[in-house]
């Protein structure tokens, strides 16, 4: 998916796509998005869109359950969320099961658009829309949560992650992966830039001494305080071995004289090496006694940590020295190789963004624990969601939205 493509590879499958997506959805703006991401060599992506709209098409072709934590909208302009949103409305009986949290994943998606476009006199009105949504999801969800049977718990569980497992050989390039590695630590210099090794790269090498033989990307942290965002993108951007990079933006509110405000605080750099291994370069911020780092609606937090030098495939690096309370954070049982992991639903340091992307995964998360009859799960995250001030228990024991926390 992250490799290069050729041109006429890129542009038949364009093509292909815009009159896959135009026979589904029937609105253009939709089909050309699409277009628009397969002929920017955006496999990836382009590849999870496809197959929501072929999910929520008719008839459905694809179960939405298998991609549960993709939010349609996030990166779409305001015109095509609109159309998103009018495209859902019209199909959302056509899953097999109540889809209670994608309304509110393309409404927070259409809210982030709008505010990037300096759009403000339309978020207000958006955001009671949003907030009426997460309202009525989150009392389906609470209705469901009280009358689903969890005597079998644990075996649905099992059986729910068995089905979603990675099997078959080692499929990370790590020889590949090496050699991204030594590029970024001759470009960027640790003695310049004091980047470390994160989360699943530093699993690998404090586990395995290697990267780890199912992972997906590179990750790399760069001290916010001491990194200049666009100097950083930049010097990626002049790097002959990246053929893509892309700056990532957390939305954040803030009301001034009763009008509503927004900021974009930058997380990430995303980047692709000419051979295909994918690099993140993750801010890491020093906020309220944690480090975070993290995504438009993704953040993950720690106990402020010390660096040490360290050596992964000859090449030296920074990595946390207090490995295992690090690793704990994480992962929880980090000591246990598994082959299937995701981001949204097995870290336990996954906090709250608070923007409405933000809200709206948790809601994912929310949906995903009733779905594989998981109650701890679902308290888990209610209990965060509340922790953080996002949502209150009503006198009924029914969670509602503070409607003001945003």
């Amino acid at each position: 998916m992250n490799r290069r493509h050729g041109l006429l590879e890129r542009y038949a499958l364009a093509v292909l796509g815009y009159g896959g997506a135009f026979a589904v959805t029937g609105r253009r703006r939709l089909a050309s998005r699409l277009f628009d991401e397969l002929r920017s060599d955006f496999f990836f992506s382009a590849l999870r869109r496809a197959l929501w709209y072929a999910a929520w098409g008719w008839p459905p072709r694809f179960d939405a359950r298998r991609d549960a934590f993709f939010l349609p909208a996030s990166g779409m302009d305001a015109d095509g969320s609109a159309e998103l949103l009018s495209f859902f409305e019209q199909r959302r009986g056509q899953q097999p099961y109540a889809h209670l949290d994608t309304e509110a994943g393309i409404r927070a998606g259409r809210i982030h658009a709008l505010a990037e476009h300096e759009r403000m006199d339309e978020v207000g009105d958006e955001l009671v829309l949003f907030a009426d949504c997460v309202d009525a999801h989150l009392s389906r969800l609470h209705e469901e949560s009280e009358a689903r049977d969890f005597s079998k718990a644990d075996a649905c569980l099992d059986r729910s992650r068995g089905a979603h497992k990675r099997e078959g050989p080692e499929d990370f390039a790590r020889d590949a992966a090496e050699q991204a590695l030594r590029d970024v630590a001759r470009w960027l210099p640790l003695s310049s830039w004091g980047w470390c090794v994160l989360t699943g790269t530093f699993l690998g090498l404090h586990r395995e001494g290697d990267f780890l033989a199912h992972d997906l990307d590179i990750d790399l942290g760069l001290p916010a305080e001491e990194t200049d965002f666009h100097s950083l993108e930049k010097a990626l951007r002049d790097a002959p071995f990246f053929c893509r990079v892309e700056p990532e933006y957390q939305l954040k509110f803030k009301r001034e004289s009763g009008e509503i405000r927004t900021d974009f605080c930058p997380v990430l750099v995303k980047a692709v090496h000419t051979n295909g291994v994918a690099v993140d370069f993750s801010l890491l911020y020093s906020e309220n006694g944690v480090y975070w780092h993290g995504a438009p609606f993704h953040r993950w937090e720690h106990q402020r940590f010390d660096l040490e030098e360290r050596v992964l495939r000859g090449v030296t690096v920074l990595a946390p020295r207090q490995a295992d309370r690090y690793l704990t954070e994480a992962y929880g049982d980090w000591r246990t190789p598994v082959k299937s992991f995701s981001c949204s639903t097995g870290s336990p340091n996954l906090a709250l963004v608070r923007n409405p992307l933000g809200i709206a995964l948790f809601l994912k998360r929310l949906t995903w624990h009733i779905e594989h009859v998981d109650v701890s799960g679902y308290q888990r995250v209610l209990s965060a969601m509340v922790e953080k001030g996002a949502v209150f228990l009503a006198d009924t024991g029914q969670p509602r939205l503070n409607r003001d926390w945003l």
